[in-house]
């Protein structure tokens, strides 16, 4: 993975394959931390996170970037706002998100 596929829709889901097979292609080590941040809070661990702990962890929880693209600089140095039709986009492909993840769950009963 390069870092230019930030912007693209997969994005995610590269960081985090990348990060459950330990793998640390370049532009995605910083995200590592967040992930192994997130599995000690909802976990309740600490500390470091093996691959075997990240892979049962990662396969037992649902994960979606609300927003639905990137939010990074504008052109003065500060971060750009949310605009109306990203907040509507977000809470639309929400709800689809939380259908699909209903979907699956009931089909596994």
């Amino acid at each position: 993975m390069h870092v230019d596929e930030k912007d693209t829709k997969d994005f995610t889901c590269h960081v985090v394959r990348s990060y459950l097979e330990g793998d640390a292609p370049p532009g995605t080590r910083p995200w590592y931390g967040f992930f192994t941040k997130l599995h000690n809070i909802i976990s309740g661990t600490r500390g470091w996170v093996s691959e075997d702990q990240r892979k049962q962890f990662w396969n037992t929880v649902a994960f979606a970037n609300y927003i639905q693209e990137a939010l990074g600089p504008d052109y003065r140095g500060g971060w750009r706002l949310l605009t109306d039709n990203q907040r509507d986009d977000a809470r639309e492909a929400f709800k689809e998100t939380l259908d699909e993840l209903l979907r699956l769950s009931l089909s596994q009963t």
